[in-house]
């Protein structure tokens, strides 16, 4: 329970528009875990489960300042683009 107050803290306080979790270790993502750690409805997330206790990826992103056109999912890594809204700029990762 430390850890995962820890994390919230750490998205919250950051106020980033994208955040990426590795090693979540979650195998099932339901919408109440993104929306507990951003704490805001602007949220869209891209998600990999972990197999067993390992892995895991949750990626976040603010949905009223980023407009995500793709999101792909490989075995370590999930790959997204799209533009900022407010400068109308593109970007990937």
């Amino acid at each position: 329970m430390a850890k995962k107050k820890e994390v919230v803290n750490l998205v919250r306080g950051r106020k980033q528009g994208i955040v990426s979790i590795k090693e979540t270790k979650l195998e099932r993502n339901e919408d109440f875990v993104g929306t507990l750690l951003w704490g805001s409805s602007h949220l869209n997330f891209s998600f990999k489960p972990s197999r067993g206790a390992a892995g895991g990826i949750l990626t976040m992103w603010d949905s009223g300042t980023i407009e995500v056109d793709f999101s792909s999912s490989f075995e370590n890594v999930i790959v997204f683009g799209g533009r900022l809204k407010k400068d109308d700029m593109l970007f990937s990762g």
